[in-house]
């Protein structure tokens, strides 16, 4: 699968084609892979070897890298040794490394400085987990097929997906065996202070299954952040005095809508459904006459017949509308001035998208976007000041609105988040944000 988070996404492929061999893909849409579920990418469907070559690589495919014997590098056919595995995370690193100046501000700097210089000590422990995390991928497939069936594939599509998903999941398992330590990176145009993973590791991983192999972590999230923090930079006082009330705000939108949420299975579904319709609407995924898209709603309700008018009453909702008319103003705003500023006093200039014969049409949505990811580096920064002075404990992976920790002395655990808590709790208050750490 080839994503399109780059521009050279279709070069490379047509390239590949003529160079090396020569391959077919499909056109570039939504496929369900990823952490999230749902990407949107082109996939290759004809990878241009013969029958018998195919089946070697399946066959690989299927052992796990440290059971592969006289095992041997692609590029040069030598064999495998530690000291060639070592320079092959040292070249990861390097690359990750001098990636460092796109990064938008000082804090991002700093946070990648630290990011991509941990010891791998710290994620080679999480290789003994691995046998746990393959399990929970095998209990994940059924899942996917479910999914795709209730959003109306066909049995044809629906075990596709679940190829694509296997596939995916476990080549990155693979890799991760190969070497555990994530390196991270700034986006190319360097306009957000979120980071992303550079290398093929445990971030691209599937929630549940990245959850197996850091539970000897602390995970730590920011609850409702997004939300929280658009409800007080765009001033939408009806969801800052519900979030300030400490009820969990999917459960509430959950019950609003009559939609299940009892047992676990059916609460993580309805709670990620909410979460991509809520998220699309903020980040103008949603047009002022469809309002949440369609697509999104079949992915929540899985295309129930009693979900078919879900669209215009999720826009009814008195949370959901205030919300879409603060995003219309602040839309508005952004292309009145040409921008916005960040958490940090940096300024997002409104970027234009070009489309043939067509007049240059503003994307205010990037920025608005863009401002909301600096409130989340900015609440989260305590933490991340703490780690790059104490050695008592380390920021083991980064998660945009979240991360893991690893403690030296399991014995100050508590003290030490009680410590963080209190920090980021005083900057939510300076910033007048309703959120607060969870841990788990």
């Amino acid at each position: 699968m080839v994503s399109n988070n780059y521009d050279n996404g279709l070069k490379f492929l047509t390239e590949y084609s003529a160079k090396v061999t020569q391959i077919r893909w499909t056109e570039y849409k939504h496929y369900p892979t990823g952490s999230d579920g749902s990407n949107k990418a082109r996939v290759i469907t004809d990878y241009g070897f013969t029958p018998e070559v195919l089946t070697l690589v399946e066959q690989e495919r299927e052992t796990r890298p440290g059971q592969i014997k006289d095992r041997v590098y692609l590029a040069d056919g030598s064999k495998y040794s530690l000291a060639k595995h070592h320079a092959i995370r040292r070249a990861n690193k390097l690359a990750a490394l001098q990636e460092h100046d796109k990064a938008l501000n000082d804090y991002v700097r700093r946070l990648l400085n630290y990011l991509n210089n941990r010891p791998s000590n710290r994620y080679t422990e999480m290789l003994k987990l691995l046998p746990e995390a393959y399990e929970t991928l095998e209990q994940e497939l059924p899942k996917v097929e479910q999914r795709e069936l209730r959003k109306g594939e066909t049995q044809e599509q629906a075990r596709k997906a679940v190829l694509r998903v296997e596939e995916q999941q476990k080549n990155l398992l693979g890799a991760i065996e190969e070497d555990p330590v994530p390196f991270y990176a700034p986006t190319e145009e360097g306009r957000t202070v979120r980071l992303f993973g550079c290398n093929q590791s445990l971030l691209f991983l599937r929630r549940n299954i990245r959850k197996k192999l850091t539970q000897d972590f602390t995970t730590v999230d920011l609850r409702c952040a997004q939300l929280a923090i658009v409800a007080r930079i765009w001033n939408i006082p009806l969801i800052e005095e519900f979030l300030a009330t400490g009820k969990n705000v999917w459960e509430h939108l959950a019950k609003e809508l009559n939609s299940p949420y009892e047992d676990e299975d059916e609460k993580d579904n309805t709670k990620a459904g909410l979460k991509k319709m809520v998220y699309a609407l903020v980040y103008g995924g949603c047009n002022d006459k469809r309002g949440a898209s369609e697509r999104e709603g079949r992915q929540v309700y899985f295309g129930e017949p009693q979900y078919s008018n879900l669209t215009p009453r999720f826009m009814a909702l008195p949370m959901i509308k205030a919300l879409y008319q603060a995003r219309e103003l602040q839309e508005a705003k952004v292309i009145e001035d040409g921008g916005a500023y960040d958490a940090f006093g940096s300024w997002i200039p409104l970027q234009y998208r070009m489309i043939k014969d067509k007049a240059p049409q503003p994307r205010p949505q990037s920025v608005l976007a863009c401002q909301a990811q600096s409130y989340e580096l900015k609440l989260l920064w305590p933490i991340v000041e703490e780690a790059l002075k104490s050695d008592r404990f380390a920021i083991t992976v980064w998660l945009h609105d979240g991360l893991c920790l690893d403690f030296r002395d399991s014995g100050k655990k508590e003290q030490i988040l009680r410590r963080l808590n209190k920090k980021v709790a005083q900057v939510a208050s300076e910033l007048q944000i309703q959120t607060e750490l969870e841990f788990s």
